[in-house]
């Protein structure tokens, strides 16, 4: 079933208030700072690395934009020492009061019968979805930020874009014409950068029930350290990158035919190695009952080769009959943590956007009839 689009535009006023409260964040909090990377980057790479935060508020602000209620979000900054133990969404909001998910007392504590809510954005170009796997949810909100790479430019003043610096730097580039050739790898010619943006909106992608989640995905385990040694790196699983006609019948590798397998149901994982696979589908009524059988006439690490005589939909775009080629990419974990990991376009086909709005309708309504 198509679902409604829910879309929401990244503002220069959104990211300049995001820009705000991270800064306030690294200032405050030495411990999650120091946590996020072994480098201990300035500003700048933990500014990146929290960015996304912002699109929380917005996303809930446009889905619930019908609703007589909104979200409390975590926007919180916490102590040294003190973990985040709180999910993204802390309750609703009806008017000026407040429906608690849970309270602080030390730590969070999570009222029972109160969804718990976590917000993951990747950018429209990631292929794989991750969460942590001890960090888990009622409901995972996948988003999409199809952004400019350069879109913190945005937080620069307008003194910043003044053409002065322009003008220095490219005059200085005209006194050194004759230190190079016409045919030089020096560029001469490069657009004046200005305070726009090409791209800046964020996209629901699904909501996800935590049983979802754990079907789809697999958990690849993080890096064993010892000491702060690594002496086991962390597992890096193989994606589904791409599907193509194998019009040639031509196999790059040696052959390794693994016979007829049921590709609605197909698992390559080994001891070693872990695969994330796309959602094939059935695509002629008569034969679903007997799911989607193949031929896998060749395979290696990265390309599995099969023959199939039916239709088909492979993350819910049409294929038909024919003989194909499908390639994986090794997915270059440096991840310190296990998480769940799957294909990011996969997601889509298991959205549970409807339940969650009965949930928090369920949980307005009876606070509407309670007082």
């Amino acid at each position: 079933m198509i679902k409604e689009k829910i879309q929401f535009p990244v503002t220069k006023e959104m990211i300049a208030k995001g820009a705000y409260w991270i800064l306030m964040k690294f200032n405050a909090d030495k411990f999650h700072r120091a946590l996020d990377s072994a480098k201990r980057d300035k500003f700048g790479g933990y500014l990146e690395r929290w960015m996304n935060k912002i699109f929380e508020k917005p996303f809930f602000d446009t889905f619930l934009k019908n609703k007589k209620y909104s979200i409390i979000y975590d926007d919180l900054i916490y102590k040294d020492l003190k973990l985040k133990t709180a999910p993204d969404v802390l309750g609703l909001k009806i008017g000026e009061n407040l429906i608690q998910f849970g309270k602080y007392k030390d730590q969070w504590e999570h009222f029972d019968g109160m969804p718990k809510i976590e917000i993951k954005t990747y950018r429209k170009d990631h292929n794989v979805a991750t969460t942590n796997a001890s960090q888990t949810a009622d409901y995972y909100i996948f988003l999409q930020a199809d952004l400019d790479t350069d879109y913190l430019k945005t937080i620069f003043s307008d003194n910043f874009y003044d053409d002065a610096n322009y003008q220095e730097i490219t005059k200085n580039w005209k006194s050194l014409e004759s230190l190079f050739e016409n045919n030089s790898n020096v560029l001469t010619e490069i657009e004046k950068p200005n305070n726009k943006l090409e791209k800046f909106n964020v996209e629901l992608l699904s909501v996800m029930s935590h049983e979802k989640w754990i079907q789809l995905s697999k958990i690849a385990k993080g890096a064993v350290k010892v000491s702060g040694e690594i002496i086991k790196p962390p597992e890096k699983p193989y994606y589904f990158k791409n599907i193509e006609e194998n019009i040639s019948m031509h196999w790059r590798t040696n052959k390794k035919p693994l016979g007829k397998r049921n590709l609605n149901d197909l698992i390559l994982d080994d001891d070693k190695k872990k695969y994330l696979m796309p959602v094939f589908e059935n695509e002629e009524k008569l034969d679903r009952s007997n799911g989607l059988i193949a031929d896998i006439t060749g395979s290696s690490n990265t390309t599995i080769y099969f023959s199939i005589d039916n239709s088909f939909k492979l993350n819910d775009k049409k294929y038909k009959k024919g003989n194909y080629k499908i390639y994986f990419v090794l997915l270059d974990r440096t991840a310190g943590i296990d998480e769940h990991c799957a294909l990011k376009d996969s997601v889509v086909l298991f959205d549970e956007r409807e339940k969650l709005l009965e949930d928090f309708d369920s949980i307005f309504k009876k606070e509407i009839k309670d007082t």
